[in-house]
């Protein structure tokens, strides 16, 4: 696996040849939640994960506010630089807002899409709930919402069975800047109000994949999204929760590495 850093300082790292594979993680994380996806896909394609704007090693811009449009050209700028022509682009959580925006955007510059446990059209319910975990971080600080979080994004069980795991999240968490966090927090808490409306621009062949106990990405913004999205198909896994790419790592694998191959296959007999 190799690494580097853009000119506009985006971290990444690459592994594998063949087609390009990019993937994109969620809010408060950084690429190394890819790990074994970058040892599996890499084997196929060339995958590229990077850290997103205020994340990890890439740049945290001194500005009063982020939008979701920095997040999109910073995938531009990336891809621009790197000569990555017609990726896959894999997005999970708030990673699958920035691939549903840049698809909906530059929708000839991807060849597939999969919005893995990713938010759209949010209800109040819905809203209410992340602008409180919101707040609370304004009010108390990045911290006081890991333990909320994992409960949300693990089962009991694999909590308790994959100890080691867990607490890497934990502290990737941790390891946040205070400031970065909260505004792609804000970002993440918005951001489907605008991409509402654009995502039936999205001509590219998409999977929309969650988990079926996935309280913050659920079924229902799942279904909403394929019923937008013209080639789109969409994948629930059992007994999972929002860290799905985690918790059902070989499953999650099988699963989009069998869309890919039949748009590959596709492509072949075209």
């Amino acid at each position: 696996m190799k690494n580097g850093i853009t000119s506009d300082n985006t971290y990444y790292v690459t592994a594998g040849t063949g087609d390009p594979l990019i993937l994109i993680h969620g809010v408060g994380l950084d690429h190394t939640m890819w790990k074994e996806h970058i040892n599996y896909f890499s084997a196929y394609y060339q995958v590229f994960a990077y850290d997103m704007l205020g994340h990890g090693k890439s740049s945290k811009p001194d500005k009063e506010n982020y939008e979701l449009q920095d997040f999109t050209e910073q995938l531009l700028n990336f891809m621009n630089e790197l000569n990555i022509h017609e990726p896959h682009i894999l997005g999970f959580s708030m990673g699958g807002m920035v691939a549903q925006s840049f698809g909906s955007v530059y929708k000839e510059k991807v060849k597939s899409l999969i919005f893995s446990n990713a938010v759209a059209h949010r209800n109040d319910k819905e809203r209410l709930s992340v602008q409180k975990r919101i707040q609370t971080v304004e009010k108390l600080g990045k911290n006081s919402t890991i333990e909320p979080a994992i409960e949300r994004w693990f089962n009991d069980t694999f909590i308790k069975s994959h100890s080691n795991l867990v607490n890497q999240i934990k502290q990737r968490l941790k390891d946040n800047d205070e400031d970065s966090y909260l505004k792609a927090y804000r970002v993440f808490g918005e951001a489907d109000r605008l991409l509402w409306k654009d995502l039936c621009e999205i001509n590219a062949p998409t999977l929309v994949i969650t988990g079926q106990f996935d309280q913050g990405s659920n079924i229902r913004m799942a279904e909403e999204m394929v019923k937008r999205i013209s080639q789109s198909k969409l994948i629930i896994i059992p007994e999972a929760r929002h860290m799905l790419p985690l918790e059902k790592f070989q499953i999650f694998n099988q699963n989009v590495h069998g869309f890919l191959q039949n748009i590959d296959n596709e492509v072949k007999n075209n």
